[in-house]
């Protein structure tokens, strides 16, 4: 379950023509605009994390999970100590993630870019296009994609569809039949089983039950 979501810049970007006021995370997804999402972070990482102590995190977590609006000299220095606690999460976050031995390989991570994009703008590609275009064997490229993504290629392009697809079951309007033709599945009948087979749930119920208020 996901209790609390955030979204940030790895980098500066400067937004000053959007927005009137500078906010350094946008915690719901409602004004968040997907055209000015930059670049992810250059490495794969984990969508659920096993933690050791969870008191750590949550301390961690609230020093920078304030209301954001300022309008003030004081609100802006608080502004800033928001921006430097949430560098501490962050930092605390990838040192406890990114093990030297975990670092995926950087030809992954370029492929990784590129299939996502395919998925999102085009027909999926059959597999052995990428790991040709790396003059790489199909055997080797398998062992590296399941080593920085820890799931087979056909299962990370199956994970990301479906979560796409999720996200527009609960934040648009689109039909269950639109969103499988939007993300290119054979049919709404196998959109529908797949969903099942990853979510537990068929997408109608997903929808359903996560938008009830």
């Amino acid at each position: 379950m996901v209790h609390l979501c955030c979204y940030f810049d790895w980098h500066y970007i400067d937004r000053e023509h959007k927005f009137d006021t500078a906010c350094p995370v946008c915690y719901p997804p409602q004004p968040l605009l997907e055209e000015l999402i930059g670049p992810s972070f250059p490495y794969p990482l984990p969508e659920i994390t096993m933690l050791e102590s969870l008191r750590v995190w949550e301390d961690l977590f609230q020093d920078f999970y304030k209301n954001a609006n300022f309008t003030n000299e004081q609100t802006f220095m608080r502004s800033l100590t928001i921006q430097r606690n949430f560098q501490v999460f962050i930092d605390y976050f990838l040192n406890s993630q990114l093990k030297e031995q975990q670092i995926p390989d950087r030809r992954i991570t370029h492929i990784l870019e590129i299939m996502e994009h395919d998925l999102l703008h085009d027909i999926p590609k059959k597999i052995e296009v990428y790991y040709k275009s790396l003059r790489m064997s199909r055997a080797h490229f398998f062992e590296l994609f399941r080593q920085s993504t820890a799931c087979s290629p056909v299962q990370y392009m199956q994970r990301f569809r479906i979560g796409r697809a999720k996200e527009d079951l609960l934040h648009t309007t689109l039909t269950i039949t639109e969103i499988a033709e939007k993300y290119h599945f054979s049919s709404v009948h196998y959109f529908s089983r797949l969903f099942h087979k990853v979510t537990g749930q068929s997408p109608a119920h997903y929808r359903s039950q996560h938008t009830e208020k």
